[in-house]
């Protein structure tokens, strides 16, 4: 309720102001390569070295990203998601010492396709109608090398999901998905981000309840190399589950990222 509360916020003031710039015909924005170390608990085929390619872009008025995971059994994982229409406003604004909101947007028409063998999930389809967010942002002075960020979101939908283990039932249910991030950034030094992240049928807080489907948390630190090229590192939990177990998975991961 807290995360509802916070994007309402957020949200609702000036996004009648949308910025333009997300009405270009295709424009891919970023691409990013990782390699990583894994333990999943789902067997011992699944352990090892990864790799993984990631795209970001938009086109028109909406946004997508494409992610593929390989191992060392090819084709381990995929993430396609597309949003249909974005808008969004940002607010870069020098605010003194003062609590100031740095963007807020709201997502309409979110579809997600994706499969994740190791986490026993053999296909998987999101829709989500609304899905809303915003962040906000403080400094210390005007001339302060850090600054603390919070964003949060809210998502509202419908989720299929079909396991590898045939003799397991697909599920089906409605959701509400809550997701937060907190950074301390640094002019020089980089960025710090915890996120956590929850979907179930009550967005509980608990991923051990039994209303949560999905949950995950991660802790990344960020180098950016120059204006376009950034270095990151970050260690990754998530969960997903059929029945009344989790499938879980660890992954220790280092990316290199570079903005088109």
């Amino acid at each position: 309720m807290k995360v509802f509360i916070l994007c309402l916020l957020l949200w609702l003031p000036g996004l009648a102001n949308s910025n333009d710039d997300l009405e270009a015909l295709l424009e891919i924005d970023s691409v990013a390569l990782a390699t990583a170390g894994q333990h999943w608990t789902d067997g011992d085929n699944f352990e090892g070295q990864i790799v993984i390619f990631e795209v970001e872009g938009k086109f028109y008025r909406g946004a997508f990203k494409g992610e593929v995971t390989l191992g060392a059994h090819g084709l381990e994982a995929y993430d396609l998601s597309v949003t249909v229409l974005r808008k969004e406003v940002v607010e870069k604004l020098e605010q003194d010492g003062k609590l100031h909101i740095v963007r807020r947007g709201i997502d309409y028409g979110n579809i997600q396709i994706a499969k994740d063998k190791p986490l026993a999930v053999d296909n998987y389809l999101e829709i989500a109608p609304v899905r809303v967010y915003g962040t906000v942002g403080w400094s210390p002075s005007e001339k302060s090398q850090f600054e603390f960020l919070a964003e949060a979101s809210l998502s509202v939908g419908y989720a299929h999901a079909r396991s590898t283990d045939s003799s397991i039932e697909s599920t089906d249910s409605f959701f509400v998905g809550q997701n937060y991030k907190f950074s301390l950034k640094h002019k020089r030094y980089g960025r710090l981000d915890f996120e956590r992240g929850w979907d179930g049928k009550l967005a509980k807080y608990d991923p051990e309840s039994s209303d949560s489907r999905e949950a995950w948390v991660s802790l990344t630190y960020t180098y950016q190399l120059n204006q376009s090229s950034s270095v990151s590192i970050s260690a990754e939990k998530r969960s997903f589950r059929f029945g009344p177990e989790y499938e879980k998975a660890k992954t220790y991961m280092i990316r290199y990222r570079r903005k088109l």
